[in-house]
């Protein structure tokens, strides 16, 4: 039997509607009762805290980056119910890209699947953000978001070169046509 717990959703270039897919996943899932954390790794855009209108002071850069902080300490309740939490990305660091990768991450990522039923990780681009393809490394599952709005071919080779690089597998492929207006 798979155990699927942790979800990455990767996309080639900058999706807005990647964080809202796992926003609503997250949703969905934890209505059901069950436990559910969203993970913020998109450090150069966190977005997040503004989606759940919820303020932290520290998150999970601050975390990765200091041994004093606690899992308990980043861990924010939403107001959706009591199902659902979220750890925000805290402060940017300089050094936030050796921190994804860290062990501390990798311990982080294993003690959250003690504590809930469902992790997803909501990262930013690939290809803004080389050290974002880590985060398939970390996670059971790695779908793909494809937009068929001016996508390049050459980007969408060079995230799943850098996924691939990564350690990390593709799983599933998404495609959207993103003409909302």
């Amino acid at each position: 039997k798979n155990n699927f717990k942790t979800f990455f959703l990767a996309s080639p270039v900058s999706l807005e509607i990647k964080t809202l897919i796992n926003i609503v996943s997250s949703k969905i899932l934890s209505n059901t009762n069950e436990r559910v954390i969203l993970v913020d790794t998109n450090f150069g855009s966190p977005i997040l805290n503004k989606f759940f209108n919820l303020k932290s002071s520290i998150g999970l850069l601050d975390y990765l980056g200091n041994e004093k902080i606690g899992i308990n300490q980043i861990i924010n309740k939403s107001k959706i119910n009591n199902y659902l939490d979220i750890i925000f990305s805290g402060q940017d660091l300089s050094n936030n890209k050796m921190l994804i990768g860290s062990l501390r991450m990798r311990e982080l990522i294993e003690n959250l699947k003690n504590n809930y039923q469902y992790i997803f990780i909501n990262g930013s681009s690939i290809n803004n953000s080389p050290a974002s393809a880590i985060n398939g490394n970390l996670s059971d599952i790695t779908t793909l978001l494809i937009s068929t709005d001016n996508l390049k071919k050459s980007d969408l080779v060079k995230s799943v070169d850098k996924l691939s690089k990564s350690g990390s597998n593709i799983d599933a492929i998404l495609i959207i046509n993103q003409e909302l207006e």
